[in-house]
């Protein structure tokens, strides 16, 4: 009896730990995902690949730069950073994955956090492509040393196009001939006279979500560009292009240049321009201010959106979304999180300051995403430019501009 129960409880143990054996999983295999980004962004996302791998110890990242052939490049990386127009000029050779089937197998991600639009950007035929990362707002720019030397207080949000007019007007008239309250770099001129037009309460089209033809000489567009020119040739707070070469040096930099000298008062731009970090030179030595745009009838910016996707030619699809979703929950390095919680948090006020804080979440409330759908109208964009162009230079007012664009745009 004492033998065969020996036996069976041998047996017993074996079996139970046979069986325990046969339910353990192997462990993962190991894989190599390839991460394409700018240049400029590879030192930014070093760390966090280290971070990740030692979360993921199957998985290794290695980050490199784009050169060269941009399709080669987001068709033989597994993740790729994107914006709205390579995403748009990629996507239609069939360089990234759906990643809708990915995202309805993942239980513990959600769009809830993103910013209202941002999804959209990046969603073809009821599809998911990217998942976005950031928002490039337009903001403005200021230098707090002219507004000290003149007795102003500095710009605040929700602040209107008197109040732009008016510091202007205090900096022009304080200074020495050189210096200038306002200004637009040429490279921002066309998003700014569109933001112009949106903030008075006009538009450009007849229908900002089935836009099917060009608006640009409605009364409301030619009372703000009329606005836009007068700061020029009636207030005098803008450099004209002669006055701009004049004073900063001749070319399309000039106002960049009356920047950096530190006499402009205000200038808008991106918001990842902040310190001159997308800029050939930095700001160190100037004291600058970020504030979201003034408004008029409207508060209104515009945005560019950029998002993370996965190549159609991965080997490694939840190795690369994996990946995907964690460097979508870290603050961008110098965009506006696509993730409210992000946006809002400690952190990002600590990497970018209040006053950049700020400005960005003023603007997120009132920002217009740029649309793909604005590129069909390509050629009519180009006519804008030209009347834009032709406003500025003052060779023609804002209505015969404007006039003219229309009358070019007409489909036939």
């Amino acid at each position: 009896m004492k033998e065969s129960k020996l036996l069976a409880f041998v047996l017993l143990t074996l079996l139970v730990a046979l069986t325990g054996c046969g339910s353990q999983e192997p462990p993962p295999e190991p894989v190599t995902l390839s991460f394409v980004v700018q240049e400029y962004e590879v030192d930014y996302f070093m760390p966090l690949a280290e971070e990740f791998m030692q979360a993921h110890p199957e998985i290794t990242i290695e980050i490199s730069p784009i050169r060269g052939n941009f399709f080669q490049a987001f068709t033989e990386a597994d993740v790729v950073g994107v914006n709205l127009f390579n995403f748009l000029q990629f996507h239609s050779r069939g360089a990234f994955l759906d990643l809708s089937p990915l995202i309805e197998q993942d239980n513990t991600f959600s769009f809830s956090d993103f910013y209202p639009g941002t999804v959209d950007l990046f969603s073809v035929d009821n599809k998911v492509w990217a998942i976005p990362s950031g928002i490039d707002t337009y903001v403005m720019y200021y230098n707090k040393t002219l507004f000290d030397q003149n007795g102003l207080s500095y710009p605040f949000n929700e602040w209107k196009w008197n109040d732009l007019l008016t510091a202007a007007s205090a900096i022009r008239a304080g200074g020495d001939g050189s210096q200038y309250g306002y200004a637009v770099p040429d490279e921002y001129a066309d998003l700014n006279a569109m933001i112009l037009i949106t903030q008075h309460g006009g538009h450009l089209f007849d229908d900002l979500n089935n836009p099917a033809a060009v608006t640009f000489n409605d009364p409301l567009n030619v009372q703000a560009m009329q606005w836009y020119q007068d700061l020029y040739y009636d207030y005098n707070v803008a450099p004209t292009p002669e006055q701009a070469s004049a004073s900063f040096g001749f070319g399309q930099e000039m106002i960049y240049r009356g920047v950096l000298q530190g006499d402009i008062g205000m200038w808008p731009g991106n918001f990842s321009d902040r310190g001159g970090v997308t800029w050939p030179v930095d700001w160190d030595h100037l004291n600058w201010g970020m504030v979201a745009l003034p408004g008029d009838v409207n508060a209104a910016t515009s945005g560019l959106g950029t998002g993370y996707a996965i190549s159609s030619q991965t080997e490694n699809p939840e190795a690369a979304w994996e990946w995907l979703v964690f460097i979508s929950e870290q603050i961008p390095q110098t965009l506006i999180p696509a993730r409210r919680s992000l946006a809002e948090s400690k952190d990002f006020r600590d990497r970018v300051g209040i006053d950049a804080t700020s400005a960005a979440l003023q603007s997120m409330q009132n920002v217009t995403l740029i649309s793909p759908d604005l590129l069909q109208f390509q050629g009519a964009l180009e006519n804008f430019s030209q009347a834009v162009a032709d406003i500025s230079d003052g060779t023609s007012s804002a209505q015969e501009a404007l006039d003219w664009a229309q009358e070019q745009s007409q489909l036939p």
